[in-house]
């Protein structure tokens, strides 16, 4: 198999990994658990399972040692991959989610351009044509919400999460080019753990709900262990697949998530409201708002559903 198909499909395995996310995190928020007991929980076992496969590639001893080979590429990919993660989660808070969904999804236009600067990669015609007709997409599906939103000085929180995603898609493009005896496979986990302690501060920041650990009940930990396994497959595809295509094509592929992720959570009715309508693969005022922290969908003031303002990594 060609090396170009070969990364395609990395790149599809990760993105229908992730696809799952929405619908598990809702699954692991009826189960009693607030945001930030899940990501604790999430970030720990992500972190886990990716340093599981990144050992089972290339054993321990080679993976520290191809990490070490370049370890200011594999520390700013830490960063990048938490700045990502918190991102995200900061992008749901303070910003309108339409908003910051339209804004993150253009990471797929800056991996393109980073990735003829970084790297000279140059695109295809028919990859710059899906980037064209992708973009178009997506503005004509949320610019209309996002007319009438003032611009604040917070949407640059959502920009440059887009921008740290297509960073670290070029980063890995460029060690896998020019350093291909080193490796960012470490780097997810890392990042990961280091989301950790967010998620710890925002759990001292939330007194109600279960404490990490606490009363969680064994379908939790089966949702969060398939949630987790999906995210790290997700992770596992951005470190690999620039081995193969470019970052722009990867981050192409990726965003099949979007489309992908309402999907899944039709099929998860929950207490406080519907499945997400019709409207939800239309418009985003229906749609999750979408981190690799899990998404949530809007729900009315009334619902007393707990963590529903969660949400990627």
């Amino acid at each position: 198999m060609e090396s170009r198909k070969i990364g395609l499909l990395i790149a599809l395995v990760g993105m229908l990994g992730a696809t799952p996310d929405a619908m598990l995190l809702r699954l692991e928020n009826d189960e009693g658990a607030v945001s930030s007991t899940i990501l604790i929980w999430r970030y720990l076992l992500v972190g886990a399972i990716q340093f599981a496969i990144a050992s089972s590639m290339s054993g321990v001893r080679g993976l520290l040692r191809a990490s070490t080979l370049a370890p200011k590429c594999n520390f700013a990919a830490a960063l990048l991959v938490t700045a990502s993660n918190l991102g995200f989660v900061f992008s749901l808070l303070w910003v309108d989610p339409a908003k910051s969904l339209l804004l993150i999804s253009l990471n797929s236009l800056w991996a393109a351009l980073l990735g003829y600067a970084v790297c000279g990669d140059e695109l295809p015609a028919r990859t710059a044509l899906a980037q064209g007709g992708a973009l178009i997409s997506l503005a004509v599906v949320f610019v209309p919400d996002c007319y009438e939103l003032k611009p604040d000085a917070l949407d640059l929180i959502p920009l440059a999460t887009g921008i740290a995603m297509a960073a670290y898609l070029t980063l890995a493009r460029f060690v896998a080019l020019r350093l291909p005896r080193s490796s960012l496979e470490l780097s997810p986990a890392l990042g990961s753990l280091a989301s950790i302690g967010f998620a710890v501060a925002m759990q001292r920041m939330q007194p109600s709900g279960h404490a990490s650990g606490s009363r969680l009940t064994p379908r939790f930990f089966l949702f969060l262990s398939l949630n987790a396994a999906g995210i790290a497959l997700y992770n596992t595809a951005l470190v690999l697949c620039p081995r193969f295509i470019t970052g722009a094509e990867c981050a192409l592929v990726l965003l099949g998530e979007t489309v992908l992720g309402p999907v899944w959570v039709r099929q998860v009715p929950r207490t406080c409201g519907a499945a997400p309508s019709h409207r939800a693969f239309t418009r985003p005022s229906a749609s999750p708002t979408h981190t690799r922290t899990g998404p949530s969908w809007p729900c009315a003031s009334s619902c007393p559903c707990p963590g529903v303002e969660m949400r990627r990594v």
